[in-house]
């Protein structure tokens, strides 16, 4: 139990035996002529002991309970709870938002050089048939010759076109020629010589390139035997 019932309980049981007291102390002394001062005393100190009393309770009416002025922190008080916030999430929310939106950088192409404005030449490589004697054959010895046709997107090639030329037996290179044209007209262009005098497998390869920078080039195949 705490301070201020103990107050409370004893302030009463002062005012009721105070009031009892006075009320018989009083009768006491009106009526008995013997020890009438000291009845009258008991009388007054009763009175005393009610007002002590009545004063008491009174206190613990009009002031707060002691408890609760000595342990201020015991009163419950309402409290509201605010969700938290990390200190990242605080950072992020402060940061100040820096640029600006920009639309999305377009590349630009850049203009196509010469070299990417040229375009793939068909290379047709036309043999004569002196000492043809099989489907890919040629005699030992013969001497049959061979022409180009260029063309492009554009039709058949003339001049400012060139054609470079390479012979090759069993992967050596024989012979070497170039021509300013890319037309043969019926004549010859590469003259084989004597390179056919040997036996073996025969690479001859024609590559065409023209001002602009386009090219293109063929190979044919064909065996010399005895």
């Amino acid at each position: 139990m705490h301070y201020d019932a103990y107050t409370n309980v004893l302030g009463i049981i002062l005012v009721s035996v105070s009031m009892f007291a006075i009320v018989v102390f009083h009768l006491i002394s009106r009526k008995s002529n013997k020890n009438k001062t000291l009845w009258m005393w008991l009388e007054r100190t009763s009175w005393l002991a009610g007002i002590t009393g009545a004063i008491a309770l009174l206190a613990t009416v009009v002031q707060p309970p002691i408890s609760s002025i000595a342990n201020p922190a015991s009163t419950p008080t309402a409290s509201t709870s605010l969700p938290s916030k990390s200190t990242s999430d605080v950072d992020r929310s402060l940061a100040p938002t820096t640029g600006s939106p920009t639309n999305p950088a377009v590349a630009s192409t850049p203009p196509p050089s010469p070299s990417s404005q040229s375009k793939a030449l068909i290379v047709n490589i036309t043999m004569g048939g002196s000492g043809k004697v099989g489907p890919n054959e040629y005699k030992r010895g013969s001497a049959p010759g061979a022409g180009v046709n260029v063309y492009s997107d554009q039709g058949q090639l003339d001049y400012n076109c060139y054609v470079a030329w390479k012979l090759e037996r069993n992967g050596e290179v024989l012979k070497k020629s170039r021509n300013g044209a890319c037309i043969s007209r019926g004549f010859t262009m590469f003259s084989f010589d004597e390179n056919l005098g040997r036996a073996g497998h025969y690479i001859l390869t024609a590559e065409a390139t023209t001002d602009d920078g386009s090219s293109g080039s063929k190979s044919i195949e064909f065996d010399v035997v005895d």
